[in-house]
């Protein structure tokens, strides 16, 4: 019995935490949608980083804000083999001046 107990104390806690990170992500994505535009990109270059078995290629990505200025971004994070290849359309989400 007292086990059985345990495991209903257990099972309600790890409710609880499940619900915190939805409404936390919940929020989160909220928050971007109306802080953040999106706009139509391409990757016009793939930087290595590291080396050997290391090696990581990150996408350099062209696009226009709403004003159609053109703006580059480097991306910090990449895979191996590249996610996005040089002269693919990604999705960019960027905050407004």
């Amino acid at each position: 019995m007292n086990i059985i107990l345990k495991s209903i104390a257990y099972s309600k806690s790890l409710a609880i935490v499940v619900i915190v990170v939805m409404v936390t992500w919940l929020i989160i994505s909220f928050v971007i949608s109306i802080t953040y535009v999106r706009a139509a990109g391409r990757v016009v270059q793939s930087v290595q980083r590291g080396s050997g078995d290391g090696a990581y290629f990150c996408p350099v990505t062209v696009f226009r804000d709403a004003a159609g200025v053109e703006h580059t971004i480097q991306s910090s994070s990449g895979s191996n083999p590249p996610r996005f290849p040089v002269g693919s359309t990604v999705s960019v989400l960027y905050k407004p001046s």
